[in-house]
């Protein structure tokens, strides 16, 4: 969910739950004003009759009219003043209504009388219905156009924080590229600017620096190594050396070679965690993997590996292509150090999904291990145990979904590009 989106769902609950306070709170005290009103009514009309008993000495007469309902009743002694809401069948008879009744004491011709005066509520709460229905509609419009303008002025307001956010997606460090976005008149925008560009220069000055480490790395490194395993080669073309010493050759030029792998697979995962393979191309992983095939079996004739591929739907991957070659090269190999004679290796391509599987023994580490460096599982020392950490390295740099998974004597990665 975006910033603003979320912001704006905030201010919405927030003002509607003080509209609906509001809106309660109005109500109340409208009731509250309405009921004092007809109270004072209530008191004025008991004046008229106690004004109307002491000037006549008599009762006014008994009535029951759309307006009022009075009552008197004779009782023993003085009653006690009390005023209440109550229901009372309205004068047709047909209903009950809710009035507003005050009793309190009279006295006229020498007797005590319970006087009930009732006044209907009935306009009282049609007025209320009607203020209340008002005033919803009215919260109801006045949240509809806060909602709206809230947005509007959201969007206004985030706009140069957007425009950042748009930029920095397409930031590329190789480029030594920067925020080109304009000054703002919201100064916390413009230190939010001005501090990831003072980030980003600092960012694509060390990436610069890694890079061409990474590239001088490679040059000064296999350089030496290519001497030291050509001038071993001449050595052991001597016939003068005695077994042992011959052995301690043959075992340094072994080294050297392991070495050279080494520092080319730590140099070509630099380069891949860095994004150093910016060429994208469309690659036909069916077409490759079937050159991979066909110069496996050039190079071993008499394995005991049978290989299948199954292509059921062309597999094309925008892709640098070297590094999709290392991709297939690096899983088959692996299924071939991991394999057992007899063995066998299936490939499955789909539209979006490569799936490579091999017979082989369990791992004897948790799977969860098997993407990390230096894992090996069982292979001879000369494997630096490099190849699937390369794998899943590419993979993730691309954004596709690899998973491993055994089952019944089958190894098999899955790589899902989408």
């Amino acid at each position: 969910m975006r910033l603003i989106t979320r912001a704006g769902l905030y201010y919405l609950c927030i003002t509607a739950c003080l509209c609906i306070l509001a809106g309660f709170i109005f109500y109340g005290h409208l009731s509250s004003l309405l009921e004092e009103e007809m109270n004072e009514q209530l008191a004025i009309e008991r004046k008229d009759i106690r004004q109307y008993i002491a000037a006549r000495h008599q009762l006014p007469e008994s009535l029951s009219s759309d307006d009022r309902h009075l009552q008197f009743i004779p009782v023993t002694s003085e009653v006690d003043s009390s005023t209440m809401d109550t229901f009372l069948l309205s004068p047709l008879g047909d209903e009950m209504l809710p009035y507003r009744q005050h009793i309190f004491p009279v006295f006229a011709s020498g007797k005590w009388y319970k006087a009930i005066l009732s006044k209907p509520m009935v306009e009282k709460d049609d007025l209320l219905d009607a203020i209340a229905r008002s005033l919803g509609l009215f919260l109801l419009l006045l949240l509809i156009v806060l909602i709206f303008f809230n947005q509007w002025i959201a969007h206004k307001l985030w706009s140069p924080f957007y425009k950042i956010l748009d930029q920095l997606r397409s930031v590329q460090l190789q480029y030594h590229s920067s925020l080109s976005t304009p000054p703002t008149r919201i100064k916390e925008f413009n230190e939010l600017r001005q501090g990831i560009n003072r980030l980003l220069n600092e960012i694509s000055h060390q990436y610069l620096q890694l890079k061409d480490f990474t590239d001088h790395a490679s040059h000064e490194i296999q350089t030496p190594l290519a001497v030291i395993r050509s001038k071993l080669e001449l050595l052991l073309q001597k016939e003068d050396w005695s077994g042992k010493e011959w052995e301690w050759i043959s075992d340094a030029i072994t080294s050297t070679g392991r070495l050279s792998r080494l520092t080319q697979s730590l140099l070509l995962l630099s380069r891949i965690e860095n994004r150093q393979f910016s060429s994208l191309e469309a690659v036909d992983l069916g077409e490759l993997i079937r050159n991979r095939m066909e110069a496996y079996e050039e190079c071993e004739p008499g394995s005991h590996i049978k290989m299948e591929l199954f292509l059921h739907e062309p597999l094309t991957v925008q892709i640098d292509p070297s590094l999709a070659d290392i991709l297939v090269s690096n899983i088959l190999q692996n299924a071939i150090k991991h394999n057992v004679e007899p063995g066998q290796i299936k490939m499955d391509i789909h539209s979006t999904q490569l799936t490579i599987a091999n017979t082989g023994r369990p791992l004897s580490k948790p799977s969860a291990s098997l993407f990390q460096r230096f894992n090996k599982d069982g292979l001879p020392s000369d494997s630096p145990g490099l190849g699937l950490a390369i794998v899943e390295r590419i993979c993730s740099s691309y954004g596709f979904r690899i998973a491993y998974h055994y089952n019944d004597g089958w190894h098999s990665i899955q790589i899902v590009f989408s």
